[in-house]
């Protein structure tokens, strides 16, 4: 499945990988010394901020939602859990699963680099109309 995300968000470049279904995504983001969201954060030793791991696994689960499902809009953050940082250079696999809930789904994402987790999350979604 091949879709082009509208702007803004906060990564300069997007989740790359393999739509299984909605909420169900493998792929990969890699981390530029340039990002944009590095500047400041931190001078001298830039980290990818935690929102931007969370944005990585919010384009994976809109490029994993066919268009004529609906647009999920991200309901809550029901767990966040920040394990290891993120440097430049660093490419950070994203891996999602979903589970139907009420008004929607909930997908849980494992994003690591290599062997390392650096970030579990679960997030619940509902489906919006299109158009």
């Amino acid at each position: 499945m091949t879709a082009v995300l509208p702007r803004p968000t906060p990564l300069d470049g997007t989740v790359r990988g393999t739509a299984g279904g909605p909420g169900v995504f493998t792929g990969s983001y890699r981390v530029s010394a340039d990002e944009s969201v590095l500047r400041g954060h931190y001078p001298g030793l830039p980290i990818f901020p935690g929102v931007a791991l969370v944005e990585c696994v919010h384009q994976a689960v809109r490029l994993s939602v066919p268009e004529e499902s609906g647009t999920p809009a991200m309901a809550e953050v029901e767990s966040c859990r920040f394990l290891a940082p993120v440097f430049p250079g660093h490419t950070v696999d994203v891996r999602t699963t979903a589970e139907s809930v009420e008004g929607g789904f909930r997908c849980r994402a494992v994003l690591s680099r290599g062997e390392e987790r650096v970030a579990t999350l679960r997030v619940r979604y509902r489906l919006e109309a299109t158009g």
